[in-house]
């Protein structure tokens, strides 16, 4: 199960790579617990989303480390990834290498990573966590350091750049990326709190590069989990059909609404999609007729009673069971089905 399980074809540059989570009760080795996630108990899983929802290869990494460990420790992880598109780019012609950027949360971030992308020509974009060495780097550029603004730091040798950007009074967004520019640009903030407004601050461009792409896996996984039931104390077969049942529902949803120009919403997606299956599985609707079991009196036409063993002469006929009968043998008849 550790290896890729999926592998579809790259056209697009951006590239998110994150975990997502599948949330089960299942007796399964691949569920760990996370705590303050959404669905802590869940099996966790690696993926990679491109800018346009696309997602491919996916891995379940079994890391039994903490989340945010020395990111070091987990390059593997992320060098099946940088692997797969130097592949790629192997089976291509030239003209079509593809530059492809990388956005990688902290728990991945490191030094030897981004010597990884710089090695195989591609681009990165790095939150970077407090676990990443240089460790005493940071408290020295987070020093005097103003709301919103931010210092940078040149790395020549990678041809990147350290950004470190105070968002909040007590946050502070710390960036290590080959790919941006460090050029100022208008950003607009949403206050949350009462009362809500808008308001543009002064911003690196890196930021608002960061933020724009992120996300994209937990999207992902929020439109997979959308229609999915959870169950309980199903074996891994079930459980890891019934996710791919979705993932793909949700790969030929995004496939579908870019290949015909649509938006159509996921649920109305499905509906279709059950639509054509129904005509393809179900057999066709058969016309029926709803026969009433109701005595009839025949007015001066007589018949011996066809209940055994009553063979008196009647008066009545039910049309739905064709028989003439006693109106006590009809009634018995339809009561005892």
């Amino acid at each position: 199960m550790s290896e890729s399980h999926l592998s579809l074809r790259v056209c697009y540059r951006k590239i998110a790579v994150d975990e997502g989570g599948l949330p089960s009760w299942a007796n399964s080795k691949y569920r760990k617990y996370t705590p303050g996630k959404p669905h802590p108990n869940a099996i966790e899983y690696l993926v990679a989303v491109d800018e346009n929802f696309f997602a491919f290869n996916i891995t379940w990494p079994q890391d039994d480390s903490k989340k945010y460990d020395d990111p070091e420790k987990k390059l593997d992880q992320m060098r099946a990834y940088v692997t797969y598109f130097v592949e790629y780019d192997k089976q291509q012609l030239p003209r079509s290498k593809q530059p492809y950027i990388f956005y990688i949360d902290s728990r991945w971030a490191s030094l030897k990573l981004m010597e990884l992308l710089h090695e195989n020509q591609l681009f990165g974009v790095l939150s970077c966590g407090e676990n990443m060495r240089p460790k005493v780097l940071w408290s020295w550029i987070k020093a005097d350091l103003a709301k919103y603004d931010w210092w940078s730091i040149g790395l020549p040798r990678l041809s990147a750049n350290l950004v470190c950007v105070r968002t909040k009074d007590k946050v502070y967004l710390k960036i290590l990326t080959n790919y941006c520019a460090l050029k100022e640009i208008q950003y607009k903030k949403r206050k949350r709190k009462f009362p809500m407004t808008e308001f543009y601050v002064a911003a690196c461009d890196v930021q608002k590069e960061y933020n724009a792409f992120k996300c994209k896996v937990d999207q992902l996984n929020k439109a997979v989990l959308e229609y999915f039931r959870l169950s309980r104390y199903l074996d891994d077969k079930v459980t890891f059909t019934q996710f791919f049942i979705h993932l793909f529902t949700v790969q030929s949803w995004t496939y579908y609404n870019a290949c015909t120009g649509r938006s159509l919403s996921q649920l109305e997606y499905r509906v279709l999609v059950l639509q054509e299956l129904a005509v393809e599985i179900l057999p066709p609707p058969q016309p029926s007729v709803l026969a009433v079991h109701w005595p009839k009196h025949m007015g001066g036409r007589t018949h011996n009673c066809q209940y055994s063993p009553c063979r008196n002469n009647c008066t009545y006929f039910c049309i739905a069971c064709e028989k003439w009968g006693c109106l006590k043998c009809l009634e018995k008849a339809h009561l005892n089905g």
